[in-house]
């Protein structure tokens, strides 16, 4: 079947659009992708009531990364970033994932719940909203789980895609679904939240809007040189209020409406990020820092850093990574070049392979260590200008007045499986609504 599919179906299309960024939400994650043209068609049955969603898949034509016959999986929310001219960036993430030997599938969110406020699509067709209370970033991160249903029920073997190595991605509004896709989707083992701002991994108590931050990127693994400052606009386009109306205020539930403010709300980002946390899990956060400046990029940082406690507390710091670049609102090639050389290492034992990333004349890392220190660094340069410091020090502070602790006094890995349980339990009722496993579903596919 794989053999048939390679030599009949894989076409691929570049297509390049220009979408400026909405409030808030950014772009719906659908501009820049590489378009596929086979179509999976996920049928789901619960309780008399069928639907049905579609997801677009790429199939690499070069071998598996780990050998046998089964590709690893980039399964992304409206699909994954391809070439970008708008910011000028470099090469095409998507296309990298599949020259190295890595599946996309794009699932297509529209047709698992509409953005917006009208809870329909295929998610509220079984779970109508007044019984499930669940948004719809929840609801597409349950899209996104029926793919991997349909994979293990036998579209992994007719694709020749691994349900094992599977990575979930998104950008923007997708970045905040990739988030709560890892939370609550243990079988994603690479949680990509890319650009996800407030609702995703920006810390809603970290306020920067109006403050100027210094960054120096001349040593940072980047493709980026020189430094500068940039300005949050000050009128706060993370504001609580921004996410709770328009097309925001139906990616949570009505529970999430009655909030005044972040500091009422009795979680913060990094809870949704620890839920990532485990042995054979990753979470590799992804951010802008200059142009996508409007997604609260020191609250991402702050949220980077106040999940760091939960991964050393299990023994696995290495299991967290960042990656930030410069100007895209979205995943750059750079990015991908450092998350494939991240899961080929912890996957299969792979030695780094930068040749042919051009950072610049920048140092490349030397060796896995020496990558991991570079994965837990950002191009702010806090040691170097003491008055950048300063601003995200006060900031920061002043978030952790009320920041509700993620460990909640838990001092072993014993004691955190059941506080992360309840996390969950806070996550659910207070914004993003209840998570569907599966339980009482029947799940068919068919690829065209």
């Amino acid at each position: 079947m794989k053999n048939k599919l390679s030599k009949l179906n894989f076409i691929f299309l570049t297509a390049i659009m220009v979408v400026m960024m909405l409030s808030c939400g950014g772009n719906n994650g659908d501009d820049d992708k590489t378009v596929a043209e086979n179509t999976l068609t996920i049928n789901v049955a619960r309780g008399g009531k069928t639907a049905s969603f579609t997801a677009t898949f790429n199939i690499p034509t070069v071998p598996p990364p780990g050998g046998g016959d089964k590709y690893p999986v980039i399964v992304a929310f409206g699909g994954l970033d391809g070439v970008d001219t708008f910011m000028g960036s470099k090469g095409n993430p998507a296309q990298y994932a599949l020259d190295n030997g890595y599946a996309n599938i794009a699932v297509n969110t529209g047709s698992v719940a509409a953005d917006g406020n009208s809870r329909t699509g295929a998610f509220y067709t079984l779970y109508p909203y007044a019984e499930s209370q669940t948004g719809v970033l929840m609801a597409w991160a349950w899209g996104a789980s029926k793919v991997l249903d349909a994979l293990e029920a036998g579209a992994g073997e007719e694709l020749g895609i691994s349900f094992e190595h599977t990575m979930i991605q998104g950008t923007s509004r997708n970045g905040k679904a990739a988030a709560v896709a890892g939370a609550f989707e243990d079988r994603f083992k690479v949680v990509i939240p890319t650009s996800s701002g407030a609702g995703g991994l920006g810390m809603g108590r970290y306020n920067s809007a109006g403050q100027t931050y210094n960054y120096n990127s001349g040593n940072y693994f980047s493709y980026n040189s020189g430094g500068g400052t940039w300005t949050v606009d000050g009128s706060n386009p993370q504001s609580f209020a921004s996410i709770k109306g328009d097309s925001g205020g139906g990616w949570f539930n009505s529970k999430f409406q009655t909030f005044s403010s972040y500091e009422a709300l009795p979680f913060d980002q990094h809870f949704l990020a620890a839920l990532c946390a485990a042995d054979d899990r990753y979470l590799f956060m992804v951010n802008g820092f200059e142009w996508d400046k409007w997604t609260n990029v020191p609250g991402f940082f702050m949220c980077f850093e106040e999940t760091l406690p939960v991964y050393e507390l299990l023994g696995i710091p290495e299991n967290l990574a960042v990656s930030m670049h410069r100007s895209r609102h979205g995943l750059e090639q750079e990015d991908m070049v450092k998350i494939i050389n991240y899961t080929n290492h912890v996957w299969y034992g792979k030695a780094l392979d930068f040749s042919g990333f051009d950072i610049e004349n920048k140092p490349k890392p030397t060796d896995w260590n020496d990558f991991l220190v570079k994965l837990h660094q950002t191009p702010f340069s806090y040691d170097i200008s003491p008055s950048n410091n300063a601003i995200y020090e006060e900031e920061k502070q002043n978030a952790l007045t009320t920041l509700p602790d993620v460990l909640g006094g838990v001092s072993t890995a014993v004691g955190w499986s059941a506080r992360r349980e309840a996390i969950k339990q806070i996550l659910q009722e207070n914004a993003y609504g209840i998570w569907r496993s599966g339980e009482g579903e029947t799940v068919t596919y068919s690829i065209n």
